[in-house]
């Protein structure tokens, strides 16, 4: 069955955000850690994690800068926003899993984190307002998913991970993004349609 390129194109930029994302996420998830942990020894440790959330973020806003290469404002915007959205969305599922560790309370967390890391980042682009859109829905759908997966895996070995374990919790959720990761990745190099490259073409994308 062929696809045409146009529906191609738009399911390969999907599969590509939820590839780089859930690659991204884990590394600045450890990344946040490291370096929180690494701020503790110089100033208070709540501190210090904040310093760590936001460093993170504008990591992982970043890497999706250079390997999706969004529309934006400018790269520091996009990088500040990325941090500010990173920070308020994990914010918030910390805030609601302290609540309850249900997994239902769990993936209405992610996708309430999704939704506001997404929103902000789509303030720094330069874009139409459906495009927008998509970028929260993918956000969205993106948090949402890898909870699920990973709380579902995580679940049956664990049962921290459904009792309010928030660093179980966590574990579960990056393990969520890396089979995500590869799910997608594999999905966009073996099975949609590739264009020829020529030595001529300088714009065809990395990722092709």
């Amino acid at each position: 069955m062929k696809i045409s390129r146009t529906l191609a194109n738009q399911i390969e930029y999907w599969l590509l955000w939820l590839g780089v994302s859930g690659i991204c996420w884990p590394v600045c998830l450890v990344f946040a850690v490291l370096i929180g942990q690494g701020f503790a020894l110089l100033i208070p440790p709540t501190i210090a994690l904040v310093c760590g959330i936001i460093a993170g973020g504008m990591i992982l806003g970043s890497m999706q800068l250079v390997l999706i290469q969004p529309p934006t404002k400018g790269d520091l915007v996009w990088t500040l926003a990325s941090a500010v959205g990173w920070s308020l969305g994990l914010a918030i599922i910390t805030l609601a899993l302290d609540m309850s560790g249900t997994m239902t309370y769990g993936l209405f967390a992610a996708a309430l984190g999704g939704f506001v890391f997404g929103t902000v980042q789509s303030l720094a682009m330069v874009s139409d307002n459906r495009r927008k859109n998509v970028w929260i829905l993918l956000s969205v759908l993106g948090w949402c998913a890898a909870m699920a997966v990973g709380l579902a895996l995580m679940a049956k070995g664990d049962s921290r991970v459904l009792t309010g374990d928030l660093t179980a919790i966590l574990v579960a959720w990056a393990l969520g993004w890396c089979i995500l990761s590869i799910v997608a990745l594999v999905t966009m190099v073996t099975l949609l349609p590739r264009p020829e490259k020529r030595g001529t073409d300088v714009h065809i994308r990395w990722w092709l």
